[in-house]
């Protein structure tokens, strides 16, 4: 074992974490997850490129990584301590943040809004960042981290988030890539390839369609990492069985629930049609009602746009004539 992963083996085991047995659970050791977390959340990055040069931004794609983990855990909010935790970070000796050039911060950084305001991001010490680029050192600095900090009935759970964090980014850069043949390759049985597979479509669709709503163009993201909108097949994954971003929109909830249900469609010049059923029984379709004719919102390359196959499929199968 070389001296300097020996060196982060041993910090990653002595993170300075609170302690409280009335806050957080057993599983935890009754201390705060949000630093470990944090650090196997970017360790993901790393794995799987997102994260190619040595400066950690609180993007959306950390945010949503860490939330993942999180969820494992507690149904506690996971906003709770993640700004200060990417702060306190730099009581371990690794970790930098960085300010907004000639930003005077006067007030404690307690939410992740207060966060993007204030901060740049951080970056890790060099020595460290060359670890975790490397596979072999990368796996038990993040071993390291689940053994220590949360109970053994938690680490399969949690390996396996990091193998659909990993697979699903990977999987998600084929089908923006526009590769037909993209398939999941885990090893590990059908309940992962199914959470695999809808979080790499849900990444394609959102990414490809900049978080907008194809439809009525509504984008809205909270700094907690949510956003309004979600992927949508245009024929259902389980007829289809096609990830491809082909079949594939980006909705908001309105939207997607009214696309799913029939009320509205997409016709054969990518304009929006609603349903005349979204009038009747006593429905208030309210902007819906403006929507008719609008040309949607589609990826910039053309060979990811919507298929007018799919798009056929959908009015004649789904949408209320």
């Amino acid at each position: 074992m070389s001296s300097q992963l020996d060196k982060y083996l041993r910090k990653f085991s002595n993170l300075k974490t609170e302690e409280d047995q009335d806050l957080w659970p057993a599983s935890t050791f009754f201390r705060a997850p949000h630093k470990p977390l944090l650090l196997m959340s970017i360790i993901d990055l790393v794995a799987h490129g997102s994260l190619a040069i040595n400066f950690v931004e609180p993007t959306f794609e950390l945010i949503e990584t860490f939330n993942s983990y999180w969820a494992t855990i507690t149904t506690l909010p996971p906003d709770c301590k993640l700004a200060e935790s990417f702060l306190d970070l730099e009581e371990e000796g690794f970790w930098r943040a960085k300010p907004v050039p000639g930003k005077k911060i006067t007030e404690a950084v307690d939410k992740l809004k207060k966060l993007h305001d204030n901060y740049l991001g951080a970056d890790l010490a060099k020595s460290l960042f060359l670890l975790l680029i490397k596979e072999g050192s990368r796996k038990k600095l993040r071993e390291t981290l689940i053994k220590t900090y949360f109970v053994k009935e938690l680490h399969d759970e949690l390996i396996d988030v990091a193998l659909i964090n990993h697979g699903a980014a990977l999987y998600s850069k084929q089908l923006q890539s526009g590769d037909a043949t993209a398939r999941l390759k885990t090893g590990r049985g059908v309940a992962i390839n199914n959470r695999l597979g809808q979080q790499g479509f849900r990444k394609a669709i959102l990414e490809l369609y900049s978080h907008r709503c194809s439809i009525c163009g509504l984008k809205l993201i909270s700094p907690e990492g949510k956003t309004v909108v979600d992927a949508i097949h245009i024929i259902p994954k389980e007829i289809s069985r096609d990830d491809h971003p082909k079949n594939g929109l980006c909705l908001c909830g309105t939207c997607g629930w009214a696309f799913v249900n029939g009320f509205m469609s997409i016709g054969k010049k990518y304009e929006v049609l609603v349903s005349a059923q979204a009038r009747l029984n006593g429905n208030l379709p309210a902007h819906l009602l403006i929507l008719p004719d609008r040309i949607i919102s589609k990826p910039k390359q053309k060979s990811l746009w919507p298929s007018h196959k799919n798009l056929k499929w959908h009015r004649e199968n789904i949408y209320k004539k």
